[in-house]
């Protein structure tokens, strides 16, 4: 996997979605407080889990959530997730409609110390008939009937 794309919202200077390129050269320039550190800042938070504090939330929002999200290009062909049933992103629906994968994490940063709120993967919801309410199938029982 390779990391393809960063997104900021209200992530200090970042107030809107804002959008970072990222290719295998990536070079961030700008003034002084233009925001390359916050890009750099926010995707250790993501991987590595580094601290987020209520001043990180954008001071022209008011808002008090913050969301990093990061997508992913060049996706492992499959993915064993019961040795039993090898699966891929796409079978799972978790990808985005262009292929890659997209997950976000949102911060609330109401307290002085930030907290991960959620994790999700923005991904292209199925409208198949028997899949187009995943949010609600369960693992059910079947049976065979004769007959």
């Amino acid at each position: 996997m390779r990391l393809v794309e960063v997104k900021l919202t209200n992530f200090r200077c970042y107030a809107q979605e804002t959008s970072v390129a990222i290719d295998p050269l990536t070079v961030l320039i700008g003034c002084n407080d233009a925001g390359k550190s916050a890009v750099l800042d926010a995707v250790d938070i993501f991987f590595n889990d580094a601290t987020i504090e209520k001043d990180d939330c954008s001071v022209r929002t008011g808002q008090t959530n913050v969301t990093i999200s990061c997508v992913f290009a060049d996706l492992p062909p499959q993915l064993v997730i019961d040795e039993q049933h090898p699966t891929t992103l796409e079978d799972e629906h978790l990808l985005r409609i262009d292929g890659k994968l997209e997950i976000l994490k949102i911060y609330n940063c109401a307290g002085t110390k930030g907290k991960l709120a959620n994790t999700l993967a923005k991904a292209r919801h199925s409208s198949a008939n028997g899949v187009d309410d995943l949010l609600g199938l369960r693992i059910g029982v079947f049976t065979e009937s004769s007959g």
